[in-house]
């Protein structure tokens, strides 16, 4: 919509099998975005709105995890980086579980403070841009780093991602990894094609 403007949407079939146990939902997201000239950009979204179809035998339905999503972005005007602040969940405060049985047999103390509240719902990035067609970036969940921690232990870089893109004018191909534990991690590759390149 206009210059500055986008939006779109996402229609999900949601399938789950577990043994002989079946479930399928399905859900939308929806989303809007700015950007300007100067190289801020704005984003709202709003993500798995919908309803569970068919819940597991012997079990009622769930409701889907529904997440209200905003985002900004700066991209500096004299330097390759891109910086961005993400804040998830924003329809509920409080996002720790806790569980004051194990936390009590493990020595588990978790912060009930408004700041960490507050942290739990953000997640910090930065794209650096070598060339034109490299992309590195680099991000942390605070969430993750709080509810992955390991009481007594070292928790290495969980909570951090880092990845790479290459950037050409009909296609980018972009690997991600996000450290959960010291020795679990989740990696990810990304094609995007432009198809108004080819049509």
């Amino acid at each position: 919509y206009s210059e500055r403007i986008y939006y779109g949407a996402t229609v999900k079939f949601i399938q789950s099998n577990y043994g002989v146990y079946r479930s399928n939902a399905i859900a939308l997201d929806a989303g809007i975005h700015y950007a300007d000239s100067t190289g801020w950009q704005l984003s709202l979204v709003l993500k798995n709105m919908g309803a569970q179809l068919k819940a597991y035998a012997g079990t009622e339905k769930d409701d889907l995890p529904f997440d209200i999503q905003f985002g900004i972005t700066r991209q500096l005007n004299k330097a390759p980086i891109r910086l961005s602040l993400t804040a998830h969940h924003l329809q509920r405060f409080n996002l720790l579980y806790n569980d004051t049985a194990f936390n009590n047999q493990n020595g588990v103390e978790n912060s009930n403070s408004f700041l960490d509240k507050t942290l739990n719902h953000l997640v910090i990035g930065v794209q650096i841009f070598p060339s034109k067609n490299l992309e590195l970036s680099a991000g942390y969940n605070f969430l993750r780093r709080s509810e992955l921690r390991i009481a007594n232990g070292s928790n290495g870089l969980a909570g951090f991602s880092v990845g790479a893109g290459l950037l050409f004018k009909k296609f980018n191909f972009r690997y991600a990894r996000s450290i959960y534990q010291k020795s679990i991690a989740s990696n990810q590759l990304g094609l995007n094609i432009l198809l108004s390149e080819y049509f």
